[in-house]
């Protein structure tokens, strides 16, 4: 009957204990063990903001930053954009000015014209012409062709072989060079002349 009491009484105490834990657990007042004086909530924020809040903050008074990293940019600084403008200049000419092929000075005559549309029949009868050149400059060209039509330009630079000529005030292109030490070629590359090579031979 003794054994019966005393594990009545200790079962009691276990009850009791067990009750009073759970209620503790579940409500929070002024008389329960953990209490608001006797317990410190601290929010560490000195690697946020640079500063240790103590307590308890309530959300309508939490201040967060929207972009910390814009936020250590001062307001006074104003990135500009700048823009490079290209500045304008002439175009380059399509081909580099280099030294003249002939730099021989040389006074040849008209031997023959070959049309680009008859290359076969090269014309001789009814044509004159003669061509100066002096340092790498031709310094007369003179041509006249067998339908009567003539051609006189003067003080041509060659660049390279090529040289310009202004005929009917615009610009067109043409070519000198030689074939052996006795022929030299005048070809127009484009222009009213361009279907023509004039063929010049040493006297």
């Amino acid at each position: 009957m003794k054994k019966n009491s005393s594990k009545t009484f200790i079962l009691c105490l276990i009850t009791i204990g067990i009750s009073l834990g759970l209620y503790n657990s579940l409500v929070i007042n002024d008389e329960s063990i953990v209490g608001i004086e006797n317990v410190s909530f601290n929010k560490r924020l000195d690697e946020i903001l640079g500063r240790t809040v103590e307590g308890r903050t309530p959300a309508s008074e939490v201040i967060t930053l929207r972009n910390p990293a814009r936020e250590l940019i001062p307001h006074e600084v104003i990135f500009e954009k700048k823009i490079i403008e290209t500045e304008k200049t002439n175009p380059e000419p399509l081909i580099e000015t280099v030294p003249p092929n002939i730099k021989d000075s040389l006074n040849l005559k008209l031997f023959q014209i070959i049309s680009k549309q008859d290359p076969q029949e090269a014309m001789t009868e009814n044509i004159q012409g003669n061509i100066v050149v002096q340092n790498g400059v031709i310094e007369i060209l003179t041509v006249t062709f067998h339908d009567g039509e003539s051609l006189n330009l003067e003080s041509l630079s060659l660049n390279a072989n090529r040289f310009e000529y202004n005929y009917g005030g615009e610009v067109f292109y043409g070519m000198f060079y030689h074939t052996d030490e006795h022929h030299y070629i005048v070809k127009f590359t484009n222009g009213p002349f361009g279907n023509y090579q004039l063929i010049f031979k040493k006297e």
